[in-house]
């Protein structure tokens, strides 16, 4: 099957899937004489298998790993379990850090609903309310991204 069709089954965009096979995560199509890549049963199975992969967040360089492990001889599920323990220990993390920043938000709120108003004078702070959190603060993201490095 042509890469339109193969799209058209999986769900995934031509794009996506010509990346896919240029990063070496799809195996490599065959080409007709024109060039037009030709794609196999085997490549559809490989890229439901990629959605589903991705829709548990692993990533994929993971998933990469994990149809080269399923490639040997070998059961690919330890390189799996590997990979979504990874994961689940990244999300607990993750958890902590944005229950932290939660707390913060609570407690800044709770502050400047208490906080006195201020009279209209000049003041040597920007909002006491935000600057009174300790030092002792998660790390800031600047994109939820980010935290999956």
């Amino acid at each position: 099957m042509r890469i339109g069709e193969l799209a058209e089954k999986t769900g995934v965009p031509v794009r996506t899937i010509r990346y896919y096979e240029d990063i070496g995560l799809l195996g490599t199509a065959s080409r007709t004489e024109s060039g037009y890549r030709l794609f196999t049963d085997r490549h559809q199975q490989q890229l439901a298998f990629i959605r589903a992969a991705q829709g548990l967040g692993l990533r994929l360089e993971q998933i990469r790993r994990i149809l080269a492990s399923a490639s040997t001889e070998h059961s690919p599920c330890p390189c799996v379990r590997s990979a979504v323990e990874q994961n689940m220990q990244e999300l607990d993390d993750r958890i902590v850090q944005l229950q932290a920043m939660r707390d913060n938000l609570s407690r800044t709120l709770y502050e400047l609903d208490n906080a006195e108003h201020s009279d209209g004078s000049l003041v040597e702070v920007v909002c006491p309310a935000i600057e009174s959190l300790n030092a002792g603060t998660p790390e800031v993201l600047d994109s939820p991204v980010e935290w999956r490095r």
